[in-house]
């Protein structure tokens, strides 16, 4: 490999990365909520599209990659977690389930008691996916089929709910 060769591939890596690097962590910004764990997996998604570029694969197109690659990522990242919570020892599992104190419950309580205010400020629409996901225990699918849409934009529009309530309660101090 030559230093013009790998010139160019460094070029185009760039050009990617900054073109692409935004839609990237816009994606994982809306389905993780670890600011941290969403800056790595987008980073380690344009460090898998240096390895694509460095062994000089020809890409017609980046974007189409880069897609496949962020999803890998994520899914890699949902079985360490996976993995992670099964490897708990059980002594550490009882003693969580345990802790609950005196400020647990009252954060609780003023959760139970916020919620009714938190969903009249959401659409109609996201109240009823909200609704129907937590209190009806609906699945993405029966929604989808109730709303008479597809299940990826029933996921998308609960997404865009539980950013919406979990700001709304935010700016009421509460965490969710």
């Amino acid at each position: 490999m030559d230093s013009v060769t790998v010139a160019e591939h460094e070029q185009n890596w760039r050009e990617a990365t900054v073109r692409y690097y935004p839609r990237v962590r816009g994606w994982y910004a809306r389905v993780l909520t670890d600011q941290a764990a969403m800056e790595d997996l987008a980073q380690e998604v344009f460090v898998r599209l240096y390895g694509q570029f460095a062994r000089q694969e020809v890409m017609d197109n980046p974007w189409n990659y880069i897609k496949v690659m962020a999803r890998n990522v994520f899914l890699e990242h949902l079985r360490a977690q996976r993995k992670q919570r099964a490897v708990r020892p059980l002594d550490e599992a009882a003693a969580a389930s345990t802790s609950t104190g005196p400020s647990e419950i009252c954060s609780q309580e003023e959760l139970l008691q916020a919620i009714p205010g938190l969903l009249d400020h959401l659409s109609t629409a996201q109240r009823s996916l909200v609704v129907g996901r937590y209190f009806l225990d609906m699945t993405m699918r029966d929604l989808a089929k109730a709303a008479g849409t597809s299940v990826s934009t029933v996921a998308d529009r609960h997404s865009q709910a539980l950013c919406r309530l979990r700001e709304l309660a935010l700016n009421r101090g509460i965490e969710l």
